[in-house]
């Protein structure tokens, strides 16, 4: 109606009046720009989401919805809700069922008093058809061609189509009742010479002859001597008369409003709103859907979907990575994860769900795995390759992994290769999207590898770097340019010929360190016999060099972590601080074995939010070995 009256009226001033769409199942409609767009151009895209509101007993919460978007098959909702709770893709759904009668639709979802409905009900809007997208496409037949319309094209097309059905009704009923008037009028005539043109009829010599005679008599049309000739006897009365007359005088009102339709426009389109309004009044209907102007962004939690449990997480070189419940690792009487025989286990410990293992490779590349999604396996078994969850170089070995609770802009990742580069990064800029193959963390040639990767919490660090022919060297983390992942990295330390980097460490309060030989030799030294110097520099001697045996570093460890050494011919423990302390002019302490057995930390205390310490690599038999 105010489309007719207001021709040239605009498509917001339109939009005052119609809201949108009102689908009969309702639901709540979002997303006024896909409407408007929908509106303008005909094509468009609005949001349906179920009407819904959460509950609560003694014992449980509950989700309610009472309303279901358009088209949307009320069993199979419910059918892929409970499809959910079976499969446990998130926690905390107790039931699902259909409680819809004659009073209305009605699916309740029983809760776990603890879970938040909130995070279930994004879920689920997220997940299953309580919510959907609805596109329009208003494409209609307009004159004998499909168009796609806008809401004021198809306004205008249904406003011509209307107005052509009363148009052609009018012409229709106009002649029909043009034709009965001008029967009346004969009829009138005809009484009112009733005498004359009963003679005629009598005289004639049959009906065919009766209305040529009448017609020559009084002029009649064809159609009034056939109408006068087909009257009955009863018609004559002069009731009948007077009906005749007052019908005449009926059809000419009828006449002339009909008449006046099919000519002026205006009179036209007071019968078109008188029409709509007479719809309006016959089929009164409420608005179902509410309108929602802007879309509802669903906001999932993913730590929130994943349940919170602690268990043990290994990594080893080849990189068989496994989760064990803390059931499986307490059942167990090894302490160190199953492995394959010539495999070495790079880390282990306790985790939680939520967290993410972070690890590095000799090449310069790292990935990360979310706890979660590492397959869970017995603690005794291998575990899984790393090329089942990312894309992974078969002759990559994994040097060194933590786990990560937030990649914190404050925390940094120190890397040293082979050949003595070393470079530090900040842990935030690890963090990508999409975790589905290796990321560069540090350029490294095809002769080098990286060695080591190391968490620093804190710019006090000491860096402590040890040459494979015996050199040592220490100073700060901040001698270390802080740069980006695809870098080199700088200079840390300088090698006399055919030497190269064999350990990396960082402290900040590190007293002593245990120095390991790969003839199977140590010695207890203070931080003190590493020289202190500007980067690069080649360091001085850790031990006394004997030119028949003259031992190769093979790692550095903290004394102050309490590690604890077996050795399995005698069964003896040996603790970090009974290692004989020596200084940089002495060898080394003779083996206590040979060392056949395995080194471990005992445990892994957790640093800062989140941040767990690496365990140092394990040592074993086949890394005592001369290579």
């Amino acid at each position: 109606i105010y489309r007719l009256q207001h021709p040239d009226c605009d498509l917001d001033s339109l939009m005052k009046i119609v809201k949108g769409p009102d689908f009969p199942t309702g639901g709540i409609v979002m997303g006024i720009d896909g409407i408007h767009q929908a509106f303008s151009s005909g094509k468009g895209k609005v949001i349906i989401r179920s009407k819904t509101h959460f509950a609560k007993t003694k014992t449980i919460k509950q989700i309610v919805v009472t309303e279901i978007p358009y088209d949307v098959i009320k069993s199979s909702l419910v059918k892929k809700i409970d499809e959910i709770r079976i499969n446990k893709s998130i926690d905390g759904i107790l039931d699902v069922r259909d409680e819809s009668d004659r009073n209305g639709l009605k699916i309740v979802i029983d809760l776990k008093n603890d879970q938040n409905e909130q995070l279930v009900l994004n879920y689920l809007l997220k997940n299953t058809d309580l919510q959907i997208s609805f596109n329009y496409n208003m494409i209609a037949i307009v004159h004998k061609s499909p168009v796609q319309l806008s809401l004021i094209q198809a306004l205008d097309a249904f406003l011509d189509h209307r107005e052509e059905v009363v148009l052609r009704r009018s012409k229709y009923d106009w002649k029909k009742k043009s034709d009965r008037q001008h029967i009346l009028e004969g009829l009138i005539k005809a009484l009112s010479v009733l005498d004359e043109v009963i003679h005629i009829i009598r005289k004639s010599k049959d009906k065919k002859d009766a209305k040529q005679n009448l017609i020559d008599r009084f002029a009649f049309s064809e159609a009034q001597a056939e109408a006068i000739v087909s009257m009955r006897l009863y018609r004559l009365t002069n009731t009948d008369v007077l009906e005749l007359k007052n019908e005449l005088k009926e059809l000419k009102k009828e006449v002339d409003r009909l008449h006046m339709i099919i000519t002026d426009k205006k009179v036209r389109d007071q019968v078109l709103i008188a029409e709509f309004k007479e719809i309006n009044t016959l089929f009164p209907t409420k608005r179902r859907s509410i309108i929602e102007k802007e879309v509802e962004e669903i906001v999932i939690d993913p730590l929130a979907m994943i349940p919170s449990e602690q268990v043990m997480v290994s990594i080893s070189q080849d990189g068989y990575v496994k989760r064990s419940s803390m059931r499986s690792y307490n059942a167990s009487t090894e302490p160190l994860s199953g492995h394959k025989e010539e495999d070495i286990i790079v880390s282990q410990g306790e985790a939680n769900t939520r967290e993410t293992l972070l690890f590095f490779t000799d090449r310069g590349t790292y990935g990360y795995i979310p706890i979660h999604q590492i397959e869970e396996k017995k603690w005794k078994d291998i575990g899984t390759h790393l090329s089942n969850y990312l894309r992974i170089e078969a002759n990559e070995k994994i040097i060194s992994a933590y786990i990560v609770d937030v990649f914190r802009e404050d925390v940094q990742i120190v890397m040293a290769t082979r050949s003595g580069f070393i470079k530090r990064s900040c842990l935030s800029s690890f963090e990508v999207n999409r975790m589905n193959k290796e990321m560069v963390c540090m350029k490294v040639g095809s002769e080098d590898a990286l060695i080591q990767a190391e968490i620093s919490y804190s710019d006090v660090d000491q860096v402590y770097l040890a040459s494979l022919q015996g050199f040592g060297l220490q100073y700060s983390i901040l001698d270390i340019p802080e740069t980006g992942l695809k870098t080199k990295g700088v200079k840390g330390i300088n090698f006399a010929s055919q030497d190269q980097l064999a350990a990396f460490a960082l402290s900040p309060i590190a007293q002593q360190w245990i120095v390991f030989l790969k003839e199977g030799k140590m010695k207890r030294m203070h931080v003190d016999e590493f020289a202190k110097a500007s980067r690069p520099a080649k360091g001085n001697r850790l031990y006394k060099a004997i030119k028949s045996n003259p031992g190769h570093i093979l790692t550095l460890l903290d004394c102050e972590k309490d590690h604890i050494l077996y050795e399995e011919d005698e069964k003896k423990v040996i603790k970090s601080h009974e290692v004989p302390i020596m200084n940089a002019s002495q060898t080394y302490s003779l083996p206590y074995g040979p060392l056949q057995g395995e080194q471990w930390i005992k445990e892994m205390p957790k640093i800062k939010e989140g941040l767990w310490e690496k365990k140092d690599p394990y040592i074993q038999e086949s890394l005592f070995k001369d290579e």
